[in-house]
């Protein structure tokens, strides 16, 4: 595959498309030096391409598939099986709890000195927070 924006040339494994991000991902890992062992257990060297750089494919072979399966994704090696939204909704939504509850214990407006004084007491007391007192003062409540 060659894409711009430097005529870059990859070689390697289609890994997934994806219409959502206009983007496909390869795995430009070389092939494992034992056949017998599995693709999907082998270490990977992903690249992630917009479709508008992609300047030409050549396709070198094709893939491995299940013996007698159709069309589609169904017989493909490694087996593609769907996202499951709910548990990456649910991680995303996790995240965001984490990151709001971290930033919720840096002080506004207050001295390095004095944030690495609360970050202490904080270790010691698991309850600690920060709260505004008239929007211009900061005050530790335990």
């Amino acid at each position: 595959m060659s894409c711009a924006p430097h005529n870059n040339v990859l070689e390697g494994i289609l890994f997934t498309t994806c219409n959502i991000t206009n983007a496909i991902a390869i795995n430009t890992a070389t092939p494992p030096p034992n056949p017998s062992s599995a693709l999907a257990n082998q270490p990977g060297d992903y690249h992630i391409i917009p479709f508008a750089h992609i300047l030409n494919i050549e396709l070198l072979s094709a893939g491995e598939r299940v013996p007698d399966s159709g069309p589609g994704f169904d017989g493909a090696l490694p087996s593609i099986s769907k996202v499951d939204l709910e548990a990456v909704k649910a991680r995303e939504e996790a995240t965001i709890r984490k990151i709001k509850e971290k930033d919720a214990m840096k002080g506004r407006g207050v001295s390095k000195e004095a944030q690495e004084i609360f970050d202490a007491l904080a270790r010691t007391y698991v309850r600690y927070t920060w709260s505004s007192y008239n929007d211009y003062a900061n005050v530790l409540s335990i």
